[in-house]
Formats: structure tokens, C-alpha cells, sequence
């Protein structure tokens, strides 16, 4: 029976995606998701709800409760401490929004490391996803491009893991751009971030990777060639080096089957990196 308590655990759901940038029930597929969702199990994973403070942690727990009857009223919600906590904290002048969190940056380094052809196929994937994917992600985009123009640039990125208190961060950031600047215009522009940064359950939905994959088989006969891979790395020696790590029976092409096991791998398919 769908009623007020609905509402409330779709608020749980946003507030919880809001604070850490991901979803709190996930899987890699539908009905993974979609079981997890009935399980009614989360968890408040280290490191990006280290600095999350216990009452936001409490009304979430209310608030996704697996029993509706426990939830709070909206009245009961909106009274919550955390609520007086944060109006403290606005008083105050409270703290400036982090950009660069942890969780991104890990997702950032996670995406450096996957060959070059995965991490085109992500952003061929990021440009066609609705804004309900990926509406936590363009906040965090948002957040790092401070003069609003489209693109993250050097300074931006190094401004923001300064803040952030990285070490090394010419160095890191430097590694960070070379990596995710996928076509190599020396700043990420949205749709790179968003295809470094995307969950993995978006990702590996079945008619995202067909959509990529018949994007580099130009053909249209079913298979990623040595020549589609150096339309789209740009080099022989990239391509032959890709093709040689997920060419999985040696018959010198990508079938769809061979594409797909390489988005479904975590990470990369190598640890070699393509540049």
C-alpha cells in the first residue's frame, strides 16, 4: 500500500545520496537492485561518512526504516536535531561544501587505471544517461568548475585538492587531468567527470554497453576491429595492446560478449594504462 510513509523513505534515499554521492542500496543489475531495496540493508561506509555527522546518520536510519509503521511523520522528520544542528551551523557561517571528497577521488584514480578503451566507451555511456543517474555527480561538477563555464581546468582541480589537504597535489592533480582529460583538451569537461565518477550499477545496464559498443564497431557487423580500435585510440599500438588484453579466444577481434566482460570487470581490464 503506497502512502505518507513512502515519501519519507524516498526522502531517506535522496538525503542519503546527497551527503555521500551514492545510492544506499545497489547491486549489478535491476533485480540485484531491486532486491537489495527489499532487504532494507545499508551501512555508513568509510571513508565519506567518516565526516557525517551521527544525527544525519539517525534520520536516515528512521527515515529507511524497513518497517513503515516506524518511520517519522514529515512534522516528526523536519523536527529532528540534526534540523537545530544545522541551522547552528548556518548561523555560524557553517563549513564551505567539499568538492573534491574522498569518494571522488577515488573514482577518479579507479577510472585512470582502466585502458583507454573502456574509459572512452564510459563517456560515450555518460553522454546519453538522464539527469536521475547522475544528478548527485553534475552537484559535485558543479562544485569544482568555479567560473561556471563548462570544464574543469588545472587550477580548479588543484584549488580544490588544496582544500582538501592532498599531498603531492601538482603531482597528483596533473595525474588526475592526464588521465580523465579523455580527449586530451587539457580539462575535463562534464561528461568525462561524469563518465569517472558514475556508479557501476549505471554503467553495466545491458543497453548502455550495446549503445558504446556499436558506437566503435563502425561496421555494424558485430565486431571491434584492430582499425576501429585505432579510429578510436589513435594509434596501432594501442589498439593492438587493448585487443591483446580483451581478445579473450585470439581470433583478432571484440565481439559484444568480449566488450561486455571487459565494462562488467572491476576497475580495468589491464593495469596497463592507454594514453
Amino acid at each position: 500500500m503506497y502512502d505518507k510513509s513512502c515519501d519519507l523513505w524516498s526522502i531517506g534515499v535522496i538525503m542519503y545520496i546527497l551527503l555521500c554521492g551514492y545510492p544506499p542500496f545497489y547491486g549489478d543489475t535491476d533485480a540485484d537492485i531491486f532486491a537489495s531495496v527489499r532487504r532494507a540493508e545499508f551501512s555508513f561506509p568509510s571513508p565519506e561518512w567518516d565526516v557525517i555527522s551521527t544525527g544525519a546518520k539517525d534520520l536516515i536510519r528512521k527515515l529507511l526504516s524497513k518497517d513503515p509503521r516506524k518511520r517519522p511523520t514529515a512534522a516528526a522528520a523536519l523536527s529532528h536535531e540534526w534540523f537545530s544542528v544545522l541551522e547552528e551551523k548556518e548561523k555560524d557561517g557553517g563549513k564551505k561544501a567539499r568538492a573534491l571528497t574522498e569518494h571522488l577521488r577515488n573514482s577518479l584514480r579507479r577510472f585512470i587505471g582502466m585502458n583507454k578503451l573502456k574509459r572512452v566507451a564510459l563517456t560515450i555511456i555518460a553522454e546519453q544517461l538522464a539527469e536521475a543517474d547522475v544528478g548527485h555527480l553534475q552537484k559535485a561538477f558543479e562544485l569544482l568548475d568555479k567560473d561556471k563555464n563548462g570544464v574543469i581546468t588545472v587550477g580548479e582541480l588543484q584549488q580544490a585538492a588544496e582544500q582538501e589537504g592532498m599531498a603531492n597535489v601538482q603531482e597528483q592533480v596533473a595525474r588526475l587531468m592526464l588521465g580523465v582529460d579523455v580527449d586530451a583538451n587539457a580539462s575535463i569537461d562534464y561528461h568525462e567527470f561524469i563518465a569517472a565518477t558514475m556508479e557501476r550499477s549505471v554503467y553495466v545496464k545491458e543497453e548502455h554497453i550495446k549503445r558504446a559498443f556499436m558506437h566503435f564497431d563502425l561496421n555494424g557487423d558485430g565486431k571491434i576491429t584492430v582499425q576501429d580500435l585505432v579510429e578510436a585510440l589513435g594509434s596501432e599500438e594501442n589498439a593492438r595492446e587493448v585487443l591483446g588484453d580483451i581478445d579473450r579466444n585470439g581470433d583478432g577481434v571484440i565481439t559484444l560478449d568480449e566488450f561486455k566482460m571487459m565494462m562488467e570487470a572491476a576497475g580495468g581490464s589491464s593495469s596497463r594504462n592507454y594514453n
